[in-house]
């Protein structure tokens, strides 16, 4: 199953709900994957919900379906988006994670990012992964559970 059926998906889901719109399929490196990005007319708020929390819940329906018709091949990352929420959360994440990434090298040591959802985690894992120099780990638990960026040495 690609990324067409993946967008069929999401259009069937978004079909049911009475929201009539387009899917823009966009490769983000930040994810190691791809996102669908849902353009409508309609009210995006009712799509993302406060906080995202809606637009959480339709990725979460939208990865176990795709995980039901997959199996294990469905583990390649995916994100839903609308109205470029993900796209501004992923790039807000990528700013956040340099800065935090100089000043871990800057104190020689640990700096620790707020809580976040998993998801968001595996964002910042990602950006940091090339830093030969920086390392990250994810501490805590439930809705404590944050990011740990660590300088480990090297490049000075």
């Amino acid at each position: 199953m690609g990324n067409e059926h993946i967008q069929r998906i999401i259009e069937e889901i978004l079909l049911s709900m009475g929201i009539v719109g387009s899917i823009e399929v966009i490769e983000e490196q930040a994810i190691n994957g791809v996102r669908f990005h849902i353009i409508t007319d309609h009210d995006t708020q009712l799509l993302i919900g406060n906080q995202g929390t809606h637009l959480a819940a339709l990725s979460h329906i939208v990865r176990k379906i795709v995980e039901k018709k997959l199996g294990e091949e469905a583990k390649h990352g995916f994100v839903v988006d609308v109205d470029n929420y993900q796209g501004r959360r992923i790039a807000e994440l990528k700013e956040q994670s340099a800065l935090l990434a100089d000043q871990a090298r800057h104190f020689k040591g640990d700096v620790e990012m707020d809580p976040m959802p998993p998801y968001e985690r595996m964002i910042v894992h990602t950006i940091l992964a090339e830093q030969v120099d920086i390392k990250t780990e994810s501490i805590g638990d439930g809705k404590t559970r944050r990011v740990v960026v660590r300088f480990v040495g090297g490049i000075e």
